[in-house]
């Protein structure tokens, strides 16, 4: 959400304006202040900053300003600099009041919140701060606190002081300026500049931090990368929106730089666990997962203009990449944003099936198909090349029963149940040959006979068993052709 600034009461005075002091700027870590003081009139631009800064910090009611001769505009400029600058200063309120003289400000008054235990803060940030121990570069320090945040931080705009750092480190509840200042404030403790952007994400008010790595800058929007509505102690961390470009943050955020000081940052900085792939394909997104423990684990960052269909795409073609990382295809998943964070958690409950096929004839494919109670289309499916004995498996199939069919060309179908239990099953298949009407396991005279038997029994064609015996063969051929000769 997007502070309230310059909620403003105007009392004129009449006072003399006293000249400030020039001083040369400071290499500090403060982004803000650094602006202010490469602008034409950056002097007293910084030296009514930083006025504002002591004043805040010993928590004076009323800070005079009139001896650096600023005018309203540029007090409103300086003001909304100098907060986003300092998230220590957290009792700020969201107005202020100022007076002036003709055209330069006078003074600036606040009305300080209050209820604040300043010993939790510093001892909450403490133990923050041991996440970036040991950290020697700006990124594993920047990312170490991300991650600490973000398991630490639980989205809720209904928290006290849900707006600020206090709320975000001590209270462990904030939205999107808490996350902001909060992380901001922490960098900064490391050495790590960092800055708060205000603007808006998906069309509403929002905020997020500038963060200067190794002289780069990048934007890091904390807020989105938190996965709101997951449980808090098992949700994972995204990094879709971690040390990103302006032009891949403009996808869904807009910037407001009124006073035009932020930079364009170039280049993201990706994750270093991140896959990047220009399209999607199963070979592509199978790769990119890794196996840690029960779970199937993928950072996949898009980096064409589909980002959206990736999902969708992920659907469709979820059985095959399955199948190429090897578990069940009913294995639950989650994705998130631009990033498609994927886990594939692969349930204790799954089996393998396996077992021997015979069959007769020349060398062919055979296919096995299972399908589960009441769906037509099949769960899982395997092809195999054999002749009279060949093996299949079946590995990390949800457990459960199965109808299981069995092709081959010039083969009768086979159907038939098989329950898959938490382990390792054997199911043996025995397939017909077309014509093996003795079920023998191969096609000789007894095939014939039996069927000749067969269509004895069922039609007409009895009148041409001439000797009786039950069978259509030579013998009756003889036995007419005799006849014939008498």
């Amino acid at each position: 959400m997007k502070k309230l600034f310059a909620i403003i009461i105007v009392v004129v005075l009449i006072c003399a304006v006293v000249p400030f002091t020039a001083f040369a700027a400071e290499e500090e870590l403060y982004y803000g202040r650094s602006k202010l003081f490469s602008m034409a009139n950056g002097e007293k631009l910084v030296a009514a900053y930083d006025a504002i800064c002591r004043g805040v910090a010993e928590k004076e009611s009323s800070i005079d300003l009139w001896k650096y001769g600023i005018s309203v505009e540029e007090l409103k400029m300086v003001y909304a600099i100098y907060r986003n600058d300092r998230p220590e200063h957290y009792w700020l309120p969201g107005s202020y009041i100022y007076s002036f003289s003709g055209s330069a400000v006078v003074q600036i008054k606040f009305s300080y919140l209050t209820g604040f235990d300043h010993t939790l803060f510093e001892a909450a940030t403490a133990e923050l701060l041991t996440a970036a121990e040991g950290k020697t570069t700006d990124y594993d320090k920047a990312i170490a606190l991300h991650d600490a945040l973000v398991k630490h931080i639980t989205y809720d705009g209904s928290a006290a002081n849900a707006h600020n750092a206090y709320g975000a480190i001590v209270g462990k509840r904030a939205v999107c300026e808490g996350y902001a200042e909060a992380y901001q404030y922490l960098l900064g403790l490391v050495g790590v500049q960092a800055y708060t952007v205000t603007g808006e994400g998906d069309g509403v008010p929002h905020e997020w931090n500038l963060v200067r790595l190794d002289g780069k800058y990048y934007y890091t929007d904390l807020t989105w990368d938190d996965p709101i509505g997951l449980d808090e102690d098992t949700k994972p961390i995204f990094y879709a929106y971690f040390n990103i470009s302006t032009a891949v943050l403009q996808e869904d955020h807009i910037i407001d730089d009124t006073y035009g000081i932020l930079p364009y940052c170039e280049n993201s900085l990706f994750n270093k666990d991140y896959v990047a792939l220009t399209s999607y394909t199963v070979d592509g997104v199978a790769a990119a997962f890794k196996k840690v423990d029960n779970l199937r684990i993928a950072r996949i960052y898009y980096n064409g203009s589909q980002t959206d269909n990736f999902n969708e795409w992920l659907h469709e073609n979820y059985s095959e990449v399955a199948k190429k990382i090897g578990v069940p295809d009913d294995a639950s998943m989650l994705s998130h944003g631009r990033e498609h964070y994927v886990v594939i958690t692969v349930s204790s409950e799954s089996a393998t099936l396996s077992g021997s096929i015979k069959s007769l004839g020349k060398e062919g494919e055979i296919t096995v198909l299972l399908f589960k109670s009441g769906e037509n289309e099949p769960k899982y499916k395997t092809v195999v090349n054999g002749t009279t004995a060949t093996e299949y498996s079946f590995s990390n199939i949800a457990c459960g029963t199965y109808t299981v069919r069995v092709i081959k060309a010039d083969h009768i179908l086979y159907e038939g149940v098989v329950t898959a239990k938490n382990a390792a099953v054997k199911y043996n298949i025995e397939l017909k040959h077309c014509g093996d009407v003795t079920g023998n396991g191969r096609l000789d005279a007894a095939d014939l006979t039996e069927l000749t038997r067969v269509l004895l029994a069922q039609n007409e064609m009895a009148d041409f068993d001439v000797d009786g015996n039950g069978v259509i063969n030579i013998l009756d051929l003889i036995r007419i052709k005799r006849h014939l000769a008498e």
